[in-house]
């Protein structure tokens, strides 16, 4: 009677097995697939649009969130990734600096695709990608030479403020670097200086989009990311009392903490 407790045990705990490691398989499978996904759509849409490359600004900025849609769209269907967001009325249509938590590619996605005038911050390594590289620069970003020292952070600040007096929305990830979810980092004072440069609103957005959209690595895990927008800071707070106050806000609209 026992043996046959013990054997009934056995058997469930192999179909359990059996169980998360179909799907893990379908997982490892759905995220192969978007990977294609990505690169083909990336080529595609990117060689389709060299018209695009040659208009205005604004039209080539449109097009890039063209792709960033589509990549989200990409996303949902093949991964079953979904995005919840709370506080999108906080969104600013004026130039803003947007300060996120940095856990994966994914927010670099959708931050970009639901601004109005988003200036992605990023490293200038990233402009040497063939034909996403070249976007990237048609985007009006502003890519920073991160062995330049000093003299890479105060061109970003003078290219950041330039860009916020023409309506630019500054997406900067203050910890300098992806973390894990659930992971603190101290911010770098970098934000500072350009906040207080432009003299403009912060705009502070959490999420957890490690947990779904797993670094290192390409799997992606089925889910629902959710998006935290909090109120504006507005501009001119002391540098010292700002990065007090933004790290708070942070902290606190951080879904995974």
């Amino acid at each position: 009677m026992r043996h046959a407790q013990f054997q009934g045990d056995d058997n469930h705990f192999a179909s359990m097995d059996n169980h998360n490691f179909a799907n893990d398989l379908i997982i490892i499978i759905r995220s192969g697939l978007f990977q294609l996904y990505l690169i083909i759509g990336t080529l595609i849409i990117g060689i389709a649009g060299l018209p695009v490359f040659f208009m205005d600004a604004d039209r080539r900025r449109d097009y890039c969130q063209f792709w960033c849609r589509a990549m989200l769209w990409g996303l949902r269907h093949i991964c079953g990734i979904k995005t919840k967001f709370n506080g999108l009325e906080n969104l600013t249509p004026d130039g803003a600096v947007i300060a996120a938590n940095h856990q994966s590619m994914w927010e670099t996605i959708q931050i970009f695709a639901i601004l109005k005038k988003p200036v992605m911050v990023l490293k200038e390594e990233l402009l040497a990608i063939p034909v996403f590289g070249s976007w990237l620069r048609a985007s009006g970003c502003i890519a920073i030479d991160r062995s330049a020292g000093p003299r890479a952070m105060r061109k970003l600040i003078e290219d950041a403020k330039a860009s916020t007096r023409d309506g630019g929305q500054i997406i900067i990830f203050p910890e300098g670097t992806r973390s894990k979810p659930s992971s603190k980092a101290p911010l770098k004072p970098g934000i500072a200086g350009i906040y207080s440069s432009a003299n403009v609103a912060c705009l502070a957005i959490g999420h957890d989009s490690g947990r779904f959209w797993v670094y290192p690595g390409f799997r992606k895990n089925p889910g629902s990311i959710t998006m935290n927008i909090a109120p504006l800071i507005p501009a001119g707070e002391p540098r010292k009392s700002f990065m007090t106050h933004l790290e708070t806000v942070l902290l606190n609209i951080r879904p995974d903490l």
